[in-house]
């Protein structure tokens, strides 16, 4: 972890501490490549400058690695698994030994299935746990008993790429459980009657903490637990009351609902897709009531209107326009965001603007059922961070403080 400290002048223009420092060489008009990447872990503001303490490789240390026992395995293909999982890369001297191309077996504890029969959906059985010789290590990991474990063979060169794989066939397969338990109609598609169960339709068939993964062409397998350990972070006072005074007022309803969206964003634990729909949930009570000028004045959606009519289209197609013409005053999200952070006061340069629109086409294919994996950790992390400034400064805004700040 190559780190070192940077010294700013106190004066110079507001920077995102949450950002990636990067410093290059500059010779003459032209940039060498960086010397340094990383990310600032502390600052300290002194009489004339702020001094930030940098370091790289944060997000590979920051993260706690959860059980892990293997076996047979090259020790580089798990070293390569562990940075790349810490959002890091690796850089390796030499040709990487040959990692051969076998079939493994995936095998998790799940919870809210009973035990009993082998059932098979989709590529996944589930099945009893009894039967399983690596079931105490899995107890172990989950702190809970186990009745049902489910199994998942695939193709894979390694154990990081198996257990990928894996894992989000046995994902799917729940997912299909799980619809049809909330299907609660008395027939089938089929116009079938259906049997019906409260406790079946309540129950969450849900993936357990743990996974094994072997080779069944060699010697290589894996114990893992599956959920990054949580680290015991505690917040430091330190001038909150000074410089956050405001905070004790009334909490605005828009900000506190805001608060909320950004919470469920910020938990790490959740899916890259899911924290991204909860920046823009946060994002929409923080620009709900901005004001964005009008585009169209009444007497030009009147001669629109009028126009459209006189086109001669069946009235499907008359109504289709005149609806969306009587939309052409409510503003896209994005535009109300930016208009109320013009409002607020919160200057967004032009990094900050391209991550939102980077953010908001994430969610957009995601909302339209695009298939992506969703933004990377850090563009979320940087979003998070990006609305929490906008959230606080609509907050101080609206108060008196702003008039005793010099």
């Amino acid at each position: 972890m190559p780190h070192g400290v940077i010294s700013l002048a106190r004066n110079s223009l507001p920077i995102d501490y949450s950002v990636q420092v990067v410093v290059k060489a500059a010779r003459g008009e032209s940039e060498e490549g960086p010397l340094f990447t990383g990310f600032v872990k502390t600052a300290a503001t002194e009489a004339s400058q702020m001094t930030p303490e940098v370091a790289s490789g944060l997000n590979l240390a920051e993260s706690q690695l959860p059980y892990l026992r293997v076996a047979g395995a090259n020790p580089l293909e798990i070293v390569i698994a562990i940075v790349e999982e810490g959002g890091e890369t690796i850089n390796i001297e030499g040709e990487l030994p040959p990692a051969p191309v076998e079939v493994f077996s995936v095998e998790c504890p799940i919870g809210g299935i009973a035990s009993g029969d082998d059932m098979l959906v989709g590529r996944v059985r589930f099945s009893s746990a009894s039967v399983n010789n690596a079931l105490p290590e899995l107890v172990k990991i989950t702190g809970n008993e186990i009745t049902a474990l489910a199994t998942c063979y695939v193709v894979a060169t390694t154990l990081a790429e198996a257990q990928e794989r894996g894992l989000a066939h046995i994902d799917l397969a729940l997912d299909r459980l799980l619809l049809t338990d909330l299907y609660g109609y008395s027939a089938d598609p089929a116009g079938r009657p259906l049997d019906y169960s409260r406790e079946r339709w309540r129950s969450r068939p849900t993936r357990l903490d743990g996974v094994i993964v072997r080779s069944l062409q060699g010697p290589r397998s894996w114990v893992r637990g599956t959920r990054s350990m949580a680290q015991e972070l505690k917040h430091e006072q330190g001038d909150f009351a000074s410089r956050w005074g405001f905070l004790s007022d009334r909490v605005p309803e828009d900000v506190g609902q805001a608060m909320a969206a950004l919470r469920r964003a910020s938990d790490e634990q959740e899916g890259a897709v899911q924290r991204n729909q909860s920046i823009w949930n946060a994002l929409e009570f923080f620009a709900a009531n901005a004001k964005v000028e009008d585009i169209l004045l009444g007497s030009d959606k009147k001669a629109i209107n009028k126009a459209i009519r006189g086109l001669g289209f069946d009235k499907w197609k008359t109504d289709r326009l005149v609806n969306i013409i009587g939309r052409a005053n409510n503003p896209p999200l994005m535009t109300k965001v930016f208009a109320q952070a013009d409002a607020d006061g919160c200057v967004l340069d032009d990094d900050e603007q391209a991550l939102l629109w980077k953010l908001r086409q994430a969610r957009n294919d995601s909302s339209h059922g695009k298939l992506n994996l969703g933004p990377s950790k850090e563009d979320l992390r940087r979003g998070a961070s990006l609305v929490a400034r906008l959230l606080l400064q609509h907050w101080f805004q609206g108060t008196e403080d702003r008039q005793s700040v010099a």
